[in-house]
This record gives C-alpha cells, structure tokens and sequence, in this order.
C-alpha cells in the first residue's frame, strides 16, 4: 500500500492526488486482488502482513471508511467455521496462531485504532466471524458451530465478549446495534445441556445491571449507553417470558414457534384449536401455550384460554382429541398428562353459548407461582430483588433520557410482592396515597406502578369467577374510606398537564389516574343514593351486597358533599384541559406494509367475533348473560370500558384512551353537578378541547373519541337539567362545524 514503510513518510490526504472516491476504489481494488490470491492459492498469511495492512488501514487511514474495508477484507480471508473445528493447525488461509493473534491482538485490543462509533455492518460481521472461530478453535471449545450453522455455548466464559459488549454500548449505527443485540441473547439461549440455565441467566442479568449502575453514577454521559442496555434486557426477557399468544397468518415466527432450549425440561408447547358450538367452524382460532404437562391442571389451562379469546370461563369447555368433553366437577384438579391431553400436543376447546350444569358455580383454581421454573427466574429476580427493583427506579427517578426505556423494562416483569403487600394491607409508613407530585414530580413512574396495582386489585372486583372477589369488594371499601377519590382527584388536579401530554410516561400516568377514577365514577347509581343490600340466604353475598352498597355511598359523599362548586369547576376544567393538550401533540399512526396486513387480519377475526356474539345473542334467553356480575358496585359498564380498551381493532391509541377515560369522569361528575355543567359553556378550554380533539388531532382514533365524549355531555346536559338544551346546542353546533371540516377530508 505504500504506507508506514521505514524511512518512507505517508504523505498527508491533502498531498494525495484524485478524489477520495478514488482513493476508496484503489484501496478495494487492491484488497479484493489480496484477497482473491489468499482463498484460491496454497499461501498462508503471516501476522506481520496482516498487521502492516491493519495499521496503514487504521493508524494512517486516508479517508473515514478505510477501517472498515481492512474489516470486511478479514472477514473475507478468514477461514470457514467447520474448517476451523478440524484438528489441523492450518486453517488453509491462516494458522491458529494468526487467527487468534488478529482477534486478541488487532480487533479486541483498545488502542483507539478501531472506534466503535463508526463501526459499520461489514466491521461488525468481521468482529462476530472472529468471535465465533477463536471460540471453536479453543481446546476444549468454547463454542460448537453445526453444519447448518446452529451455534452452541459450551462454556460461559466466551473469549473476547466484552468486544461485543463494547460495541453495544458505543456504536452508533442502529443497524449494528440490532445484530449485536440479537447476537448477544443468541450467546444466552443456545446453551448446551452441560451448562446450567440459572446460573448462566443471573450472571447475564448482574451484568446488565452492574452497568446500568454505573451509568446511574456517571450522569448524563452515560444515558446512550444505559438505553442500549435497557432495550438488550428488556429484548431478551420477551424471549423466555414466552406469553400465551393466538397465532394468525401475521403471526411474527417468533410467536408461532419457540427454540426448544428456552423452555425448561418439564415444559413443553400445546397448541389449543378454538371453535364455536353451534355452527360448524363457525369460529376457528389457534392458540399457542407453554405448559407443565405435570403440573398445569385442565382448570388452569381453562382459565387461560378464556383470558387469551374473552370469554367466561364457565362456558368454555375442554375436550380431548377423541372429541368427548372434560366435566369440570372430576378434571379440572387433574394434570393434563393425567387427563391424557399431551399425548398429541394439540387440544380442542369449544365456546358454548350457555353454561353447563358442572360449571354452573365455577370458580378460577387458585394461581400457584411456580418458584423453580428456570425460564421465569430472570424475571422475577429484576421485581424482587431489592437492589436490582430499586436501581429501575433510580433511574427513572433521576429523570434522565432513559426514563420511557426503563419503564417499558418494568412493565414486562411480574409485580414486585413487597409493594403488592403494602398496598393490599395499606401498611403504615407507606408512600402510597401520601406522594405529591406538586413537589417531587420525580416520583410519577412509582406512583404509576401503585395505580396499576390498584387498578388491578379493582377490576379482579369485576370477575364473578375470582376466588379473590369478595376481598377486592372489601379493599375497595377500604381504599374509599381512607380517602382513595380524593388523592385521585388531587393526582389529576395537581398535575403538570402540558408536560405529561408531551412524554409517553406521562401519558400512561394520566390514562392509570383517569381509569381507576372512571371505575368508582362508574358505579354511581344515577338515579339518587345507593339503597341497602336486599337480605340474601347467603351470608357472604349479603356482606359483599352491603360493602358495594356502602362504597357507591362513600364514592358520591366525597363527589357531592367534600368537593365544594370551584372544585367540581376546577375538576371538569381539568379534564377537559387533558383532552386538549393530549389531542394536541398525538401524532398521527403510518401502518407499514406488514402493519397493515395485520390489522386486515384483525378486521376480519373481529367480524367473526361480532357474527358469533350475533348468533349467541340469538340463541341465548335473557338470564344468559355473557358474564354474570352478581350486582357488582363495578359492574357491567366498567367491563364494556375494559372490554374497549382492549379493542381486538386495535383502534385506540394511548392518546385516545386518556381522552376516552377523560370523558366517562367528565359524564360521571356532571351527573352528580349539572348546574356546574351549564357553566362550561362559556369557558375557553371547552371550546379548545372540541376543536383540537375533533378538527385538529391527526389521529383517526382520537376524533371518533372526542366526538362521543361531546355527544354524551350533550346528552347528559339535557337529561340532567331542565336548562341543559342550551348547552347541548351550543356543543352539537360547535361539534357539526368541526365535522364539516372533517369531512372534506375524509370519506366517511
């Protein structure tokens, strides 16, 4: 090449002649010709070549790329991955000795000669090649590479792993960053059966976060590399989470079909194919499961599939591959090998329109946590280890850039058990209900987990089929009582609306507040003051009866008598404050190509849905409810909001629901308040919400939201009061000049 030669000094890029286009086209040429020399004649390439290339390539680089045009040269000239497995000391294009002295010496020694910054997709494939053969040449192997490429880790301490771990934190190529991701939790789950799962997965998981700590302590300058960290983390617990999915044609190959060394030796996959009864085929659906075929009992299993498709659990019936259905009364204690159902790994369910007389008082089995299952442990490490939990909110307390990756960390792990206690017992000195954000707006990611916790304790108060009902009622009632509507009104009114409409973190804040405050705003009974529970046989029913009765009372004392007139104004001004600015900064969605596929998907399997929830209303009589609620305080509207939210459409956007949450509070207050709601009509923010929300806001989802928010307050204006016409003109007008607008715009 001419270049560092003694006594001969490389002249300066200046000095060079011709563009540096064709200094690149040189320089390739010549590589390409050493190149086509090494792998088609019987030369073995000495290191001290290879080295005065590498240097002239790096050190004394003429232009920017030249570093990785020496890479992808290596990667050329590098010999084959089951050559390098032979017994030979010679690789054909190279020795073991040069192999492992480039590796060692060239692309693993920090000297500045490779920047990491820079790598491109050729550098790193050249890096990863020379991982994987030093890693087999090794003796014993540290790594064995099939024919078929299949790779294996025979031994955890892979020699030159911190290269990759460099490159992750420090490459800014996106491209590169995704292999090396993907390569790195490759190295985690192909293990071969001589090393321990456990032990390999909780020394990955402490060096995940023996670095994110050490970010937290390095400030700002570490956010970049703490996010890549994040992301890997969170990448690859999704893969040994492996959750219950329907598979669908657009079902991504990684939903469909799980490597079998994630799973742990008593776990095996079970394909569920769900039909209608009824009709023949009339619905036709595949579900995918990991279950423990000694350990998981048909009620489980039961319970399982009734979550994934939505439907009770009292109607969905088990049958084997004989066709003969499974009574709940003698199977649903039995494991699945006992009730023969893994002999051929597929098993049928049928979805009956009514209940039958063995599921008649059916009740979901008790949930046993399965300690000793290896593939959950990561998991349940990050939400239960203090050190490791605490250290995700260091660092979503520090308010930094990694703030929304840290939280899409947490929200894929199991609950933290010490804070579930807290707040099921409300034990003294907790934070819970005591956090003003006013002051510490810091601590909205922990009072976000809190809601979530609440919430779900609130909705298992839903589902007739809880073993765990009757206490949800009776925490419910302890939440009211100890002042839980107004530090949910104080969260909402307190907020820093604007910011939060501006950040993804915020905005799920705002749809937790607004969804746990719309669950008790719900179950207000409209027509006056909650009546006392009709007496019952039951003693626990005519208990629970009277706890649901108890809280509606205390919900509407602490919304009419403790909320005083600028309250109740400030209240409504607010949410239609969250309207407006949520409505304002929503983006509108661009579905890709596959996206949109997908979603065709769903339109149709959502039309099936509404043919057979057609044909069930038709055959079934009016005692068959979908879900029987018992009269519960949090009952059928609260499940039809669920039920929405979770669209099968996929339709609603995490804007849309704060909206839509927005104004079932909105209709829930100004039912307990219409003469506060007449004078709305005159306020600014009103006017702004309906503008911005219906006109404005990009998002499809959005308008069609903000228009049945503004048609419901018109209709709540003129039931509610005898003066509530003028409002509800004055909002159909302002909402048909909105809609004029739109439809110049869209078809429909």
């Amino acid at each position: 090449f001419g270049r560092g030669r003694k006594g001969v000094a490389s002249p300066p890029p200046a000095a060079i002649d011709g563009s540096e286009q064709e200094m690149k086209e040189g320089v390739m040429t010549r590589l390409n010709f050493l190149a086509f020399i090494v792998q088609n004649c019987s030369v073995e390439l000495a290191f001290s070549q290879i080295l005065h290339l590498y240097n002239a390539c790096t050190l004394e680089k003429l232009f920017e790329e030249e570093t990785n045009l020496i890479l992808r040269w290596l990667s050329e000239v590098a010999p084959h991955e089951t050559v390098s497995q032979s017994r030979s000391n010679s690789l054909v294009t190279m020795s073991r000795e040069t192999l492992f002295s480039i590796f060692e010496q060239l692309l693993c020694k920090n000297d500045g000669s490779l920047r990491f910054e820079t790598l491109s997709k050729d550098g790193y494939e050249c890096i990863e090649r020379y991982f994987k053969l030093v890693n087999t040449c090794l003796k014993p192997s540290r790594l064995t590479i099939q024919h078929e490429g299949r790779l294996f880790v025979e031994n955890a301490d892979l020699k030159g792993f911190g290269i990759l771990w460099s490159i992750l934190l420090h490459c800014e190529n996106e491209e590169v960053r995704a292999q090396v991701t993907e390569f790195v939790i490759l190295l985690q789950l192909q293990l071969s059966k001589r090393l321990s799962k456990r032990t390999v997965w909780e020394g990955f998981i402490q060096k995940c976060m023996q670095q994110l700590s050490a970010n937290l302590a390095s400030g700002s300058d570490g956010d970049a590399a703490a996010t890549q960290i994040l992301r890997l983390l969170r990448s690859f617990l999704l893969e040994i989470k492996v959750p219950d999915a329907e598979v669908t044609p657009t079902t991504k190959p990684s939903l469909a079909t799980i490597p079998a060394l994630v799973l742990g030796p008593d776990e095996s996959i079970l394909r569920v194919i769900v039909r209608s009864s009824g009709r023949k085929n009339y619905l036709n659906r595949e579900l995918r499961l990991v279950v423990k075929g000694r350990v998981t009992t048909v009620g489980m299993l039961r319970k399982r599939i009734a979550a994934l498709v939505r439907y009770p659990p009292n109607k969905t019936r088990i049958l084997n591959r004989r066709g003969e259905y499974l009574p709940c009364d003698r199977f649903d204690t039995m494991a699945l090998e006992s009730a023969n159902l893994m002999q051929y790994g597929v098993v049928d369910v049928d979805l009956r329109v009514e209940a039958g007389t063995d599921t008649l008082s059916y009740v979901h089995p008790e949930e046993v946590e399965d300690l000793e299952n290896e593939r959950l442990r990561p998991l349940r490490m990050l939400a239960n280890v203090p050190e490791h939990f605490g250290l995700l909110f260091r660092l979503m307390d520090s308010g930094s850039a990694v703030v929304e990756e840290a939280w899409l960390l947490v929200e894929i792990l199991p609950q933290n058990d010490a804070m579930v206690s807290e707040i099921q017992n409300f034990d003294e000195g907790s934070s819970f209900m005591s956090r003003d954000l006013q002051i510490d707006a810091s601590s909205i990611p922990r009072v976000l987990y809190q809601l979530r916790i609440a919430t779900e304790i609130v909705e298992s108060s839903f589902d007739p089929f809880m073993p765990t009902k009757a206490s949800a009622t009776a925490w419910i009632l302890s939440f009211v009582k100890r002042g839980g509507i107004s530090y949910l009104l104080r969260l909402l009114t307190s907020s820093d609306i604007g910011s939060m409409a501006n950040s993804s973190l915020g905005k799920k804040f705002l749809t937790a507040v607004l969804k746990l405050t719309s669950l008790f705003a719900k179950g207000l009974d409209d027509s006056g003051p909650s009546q006392a529970a009709p007496p019952s046989k039951d003693q626990e029913k005519a208990d629970e009866a009277k706890s649901q009765a108890d809280c509606a009372e205390e919900v509407r004392r602490v919304l009419i008598q403790e909320m005083g007139h600028k309250d109740i104004m400030r209240l409504l001004e607010r949410l239609l404050e969250v309207v407006h600015h949520v409505s304002s900064t929503a983006k509108e969605r661009v579905l890709t190509d596959a996206e949109k596929e997908h979603l065709k998907e769903l339109k149709r399997e959502e039309q099936r849905r509404r043919r057979f929830e057609t044909f069930k209303s038709m055959t079934q009589n009016s005692s068959g409810k979908a879900l029987e609620r018992d009269g519960s305080f949090l009952a059928d509207e609260g499940g039809e909001g669920n039920a929405q939210e979770g669209d099968p459409s996929g339709s609603l956007t995490t804007e849309a629901v704060v909206c839509k949450n927005s104004f079932e509070v909105f209709d829930a207050v100004s039912r307990l308040h219409p003469q506060v709601v007449m004078q709305l009509a005159g306020i600014p923010v009103l006017h702004e919400a309906v503008v911005h929300g219906v006109l404005r806001s990009p998002e499809k989802s959005i308008r069609v939201v903000v228009a049945k928010g503004v048609l419901r307050i018109c209709r709540t204006s003129s039931e509610c009061s005898p003066n509530g016409s003028s409002l509800a003109s004055a909002l159909a007008k302002m909402l048909c000049d909105a809609l004029s607008e739109v439809l110049n715009h869209e078809k429909h």
